[in-house]
């Protein structure tokens, strides 16, 4: 992998082309994204695609907290993104293989947050994965106030006995601040 496009803080950049699995010991919390087409909508901060806001986001809390957070992204499905850049959203939304590939990570003692504006494939799919969940998993919906995403999401942390959050993106600063006292909780 080219050591340029590996984002500073990311594990891959802490493991510096050594074990992986060691680097991945310090990791306090797994973010799963969203980067379905549904993040290309450009509702966010500045008309920004959600998915630029949290970008920005995800590589300001990389850089400020090297090592400790752990990436995975979903679409049509799940993949773990250890070199901290996400996709380009495209396809569908498989929360219900997120759920299932952070469940050994969640599990194992990181906390979980789920950000995503709550359009699954198979509503039915999100809440089987999300049964027998161990560990802290947390949901902060990204879409519109009041949209179905935002019901399904509020139920499927209610699920997990997680907290629930809404942040439009219009103020990614709040998101951080959120995202921000989670990791300090994991701690």
């Amino acid at each position: 992998m080219d050591k340029a496009l590996i984002v500073k803080g990311s594990i891959l950049d802490i493991a510096r082309g050594g074990d992986t699995a060691l680097a991945m010991l310090d990791a306090k919390i797994v973010l799963i994204c969203d980067r379905s087409s549904s993040m290309l909508e450009k509702d966010a901060f500045q008309r920004k695609a959600r998915f630029e806001v949290e970008d920005g986001i995800v590589k300001r809390l990389q850089a400020k907290y090297p090592g400790q957070i752990v990436l995975l992204s979903f679409n049509d499905w799940a993949t773990m993104c250890l070199d901290g850049n996400l996709p380009s959203p495209f396809g569908s939304t498989n929360m219900a293989a997120a759920l299932e590939r952070a469940k050994p990570l969640v599990g194992a003692g990181l906390r979980g947050v789920l950000i995503s504006d709550g359009e699954p494939d198979s509503e039915q799919s999100v809440f089987v994965a999300a049964t027998n969940f161990k560990g802290k998993l947390d949901v902060v919906y990204v879409g519109p106030e009041g949209a179905p995403g935002q019901m399904l999401l509020q139920r499927l942390a209610q699920i997990v006995n997680g907290s629930f959050d809404v942040n439009d993106l219009k103020k990614p600063e709040l998101l951080e601040e959120r995202l921000t006292r989670l990791l300090l909780k994991a701690g």
